[in-house]
């Protein structure tokens, strides 16, 4: 099945009127909203579950959505829905070329298409199929009581001391002899009912694994803030020098401005009025009298009637001698005039002088602090004094922050009970590994069941009524398994074999150790997906038998066992069929996700995932979260690749990677560009780094 064109209306978070055109690949969309309600609503129209009323867009005209399709034998589909009336299911006519009604009942559209194109059930797409950040293990809540220790004892005081059991060897028994066979069962169920309990003692060391793992992330996370703490601290300290900067200096660098702007206007005035001053000085001055002609021919002039009147008769010519004398008299006044007005601007360059220093003065008090600072801290500008005053504020800020966080995270009482619970949970983990260890060597509980079932099988036959009697004496064992899987209902056949895929495992980690090659071929560099060695995956139909046993969930609501129960209902197989088959990718993929930290996925024999390489083997729930988050990415990676090979669906990506580091988002953008060879991806994300090789779609 491939997508082809995707028309909404009226859809939050989406513009009024969207179309988006599908090519093969990854699609990479940029979008404000997860464009899977839309997706989900118009696949399952006939699902109760669907709420798309969530998703209408206030005051939308219309809510309607169109999804064009293709199906594996190269059908053309349409589906249309208006959310507020009608639907249909269209296929196109590729003679008249047009789309003909096939159904309008919205009830009949669901089974329609699943029985059409294949699509697997809601639950098994959103499970299998769609991926948001919401689903990795890392943002998984936290339950209520992680570190609740049972201090019940009994399950250890109940179980009797175990010593090394003794193997036993295969019993040959003549066919008809009871008595022998009853006793070599009954030492086989001796030798079951011990490794049970043993099995039972792993199931507790993995559990309390979990818990301690759990509380080491709650004290670890203390210690993060404290090294944020301290990191705050030697970064506020740059910040303190001496002399000391006032704290409340923000407040004056607004008065430094208005007291610069002052002083400015102050020194711009008695500039002005200095000039004036100066073009008075400096301007041209009258002639000295000593060298001025005409004082001089005055003075002559006068002197001269005078002589004439004295040694003359003509007396009256002394009356000339004082207009002649009006003249040396007017020069005489101009040049004292002219010394009164340069002694005059003389003093008022003296005034403005003292007006400038008055002014510099007060300026220099007014921003006294302000120059020491800018001193101190090494810069020439205010508006650089300003940012350094903010940059040490939020560096205070941070320190206060920090150490609030500190103290709400040690007064918290998920950390108290962490620090209480650690000393009882390492001490009872002391305890049940002492168990385990006094135990030895012992098979598991499945070798046991078929060394009991091959044990009935030599000494009675198939379908004997002895055979049938001691079944039913001794318990179905493990013939049921055996049996059911020899002879697959018909029309379940098994996966075709397309080659070696061209997603995870054309990504394998060079130099991989032996015991990753032995589970993982593509790994070796095997060709082929069928994985050699382990059981291919039926074609999941829709019809057929159901699993070999329940997907089992954990109590604490471990995300690789919900994953794990869906799968196994999605390929109708059972949990080691699941694992035998996906082990091989799987393993290559957390390979290269951890850093070859981890270099193999394994399980036990209840089904729990277990992951092995340099750093020894844990539990999945024992796990960091960030190798939670790479063996978690590993499965649902393998998953997507099988089902590619066989029947490829469109996986939907809600940008669940933007939580990973640099290194492992590159990872998977490989990953992802090897599985989309073969089917389509529709991805909402902004990463950089997940555009590579993909067609970028533009919700607007």
């Amino acid at each position: 099945m491939r997508l082809h064109e995707l028309i909404l209306q009226g859809w939050k978070g989406f513009p009024a009127q969207l179309r988006l055109a599908f090519t093969p690949g990854i699609q990479v969309l940029h979008a404000d909203a997860d464009p899977w309600p839309a997706l989900e609503a118009l696949l399952y129209p006939d699902d109760g579950r669907v709420e798309a009323g969530r998703f209408e867009a206030p005051g939308a005209a219309s809510f309607r959505a169109a999804l064009t399709l293709r199906s594996q034998d190269g059908t053309v589909w349409r589906i249309v829905r208006d959310l507020r009336g009608a639907s249909a299911l269209q296929r196109l006519d590729s003679a008249a070329g047009k789309f003909e009604n096939s159904s309008t009942n919205v009830l009949e559209l669901g089974p329609y298409l699943r029985s059409q194109l294949g699509l697997p059930g809601r639950t098994a797409y959103a499970s299998l199929f769609r991926l948001s950040g919401e689903e990795l293990p890392s943002a998984r809540p936290v339950l209520d009581e992680p570190y609740a220790v049972s201090s019940d004892a009994s399950v250890l005081e109940s179980l009797p001391p175990l010593a090394e059991p003794t193997p036993v060897e295969p019993v040959a028994v003549e066919r008809g002899d009871p008595a022998a066979v009853g006793r070599a069962i009954a030492a086989l169920e001796a030798e079951r009912n011990e490794a049970r309990k043993v099995e039972g003692l792993q199931r507790q060391v993995e559990e309390i694994e979990a818990r301690l793992r759990e509380v080491d992330e709650h004290l670890g996370r203390v210690e993060r803030l404290d090294g944020e703490l301290a990191s705050a601290i030697a970064e506020a300290a740059a910040y303190d020098f001496e002399p000391a900067v006032a704290d409340d200096l923000g407040a004056r660098l607004a008065s430094f401005d208005q007291a610069t702007a002052r002083r400015d206007e102050a020194l711009a005035r008695l500039q002005a009025n200095r000039e004036g001053v100066a073009a008075r000085i400096d301007g041209p001055g009258p002639r000295p009298l000593e060298k001025d002609w005409r004082f001089w021919a005055g003075v002559g002039a006068a002197l001269a009637f005078w002589l004439i009147a004295l040694i003359t008769p003509w007396k009256v010519v002394a009356l000339l001698a004082i207009p002649s004398f009006g003249l040396p008299a007017t020069l005489a006044l101009m040049v004292v005039g002219d010394r009164q007005r340069r002694s005059s601007a003389g003093r008022r360059t003296g005034y403005l002088g003292e007006r400038e220093r008055k002014a510099s003065a007060e300026w220099d008090e007014a921003t006294l602090e302000v120059r020491r600072a800018m001193s101190a801290v090494g810069v020439e500008e205010v508006g650089a004094l300003a940012e350094w005053l903010r940059s040490r504020a939020t560096a205070r800020e941070r320190v206060v922050g920090r150490r609030g966080a500190v103290d709400a995270a040690r007064a918290a009482p998920e950390f108290r009970a962490a620090a209480a619970a650690r000393p009882g949970l390492e001490a009872r983990l002391r305890e049940v590994e002492g168990a385990v260890a006094a135990a030895g060597m012992f098979r598991t509980v499945s070798e046991i069941d078929a060394e009991l079932e091959r044990l009935r099988q030599d000494a009675f036959g198939a379908g004997a009524p002895e055979r049938q009697a001691l079944q039913g004496a001794a318990g179905f064992g493990a013939a049921g398994f055996g049996a059911f899987m020899a002879a697959p209902p018909s029309g379940l056949g098994a996966l075709p074999s397309q080659g070696t895929p061209s997603g995870i495992g054309a990504f394998q980690l060079k130099g991989s150790s032996p015991g990753l090659g032995a589970l993982s071929p593509l790994v070796a560099g095997s060709g082929g997906s069928a994985l050699p060695g382990g059981p291919r995956l039926p074609q999941a139909s829709g019809f057929g038998r159901p699993p070999s046993a329940p997907p089992a969930t954990s109590p604490g609501g471990d995300p690789s066992s919900e994953l794990l129960g869906a799968a196994c209902a999605h390929f109708l197989a059972s949990r080691e069929e699941l694992l035998a088959a996906l082990g091989g990718r799987a393993s290559s993929c957390l390979a290269q996700l951890s850093g070859a930290r981890y270099e193999r996925l394994t399980w036990t024999g209840s089904g729990a995932i277990r992951c092995g390489g340099s750093v020894g083997e844990h539990a999945f729930g024992s796990m960091a979260a960030r190798d939670r988050d790479s063996a978690y990415l590993a499965l649902r990676l393998a998953i997507l690749d099988s089902q590619a090979e066989k029947r490829p669906f469109p996986v939907i990506l809600d940008d669940p990677f933007a939580g990973l580091d640099a290194e492992r988002q590159a990872l998977v953008a490989r990953i992802l560009l090897g599985i989309a060879a073969r089917t389509q991806i529709l991805h909402r994300t902004r990463l950089a780094s997940m555009r590579e090789g993909a067609q970028v779609l533009e919700a607007k």
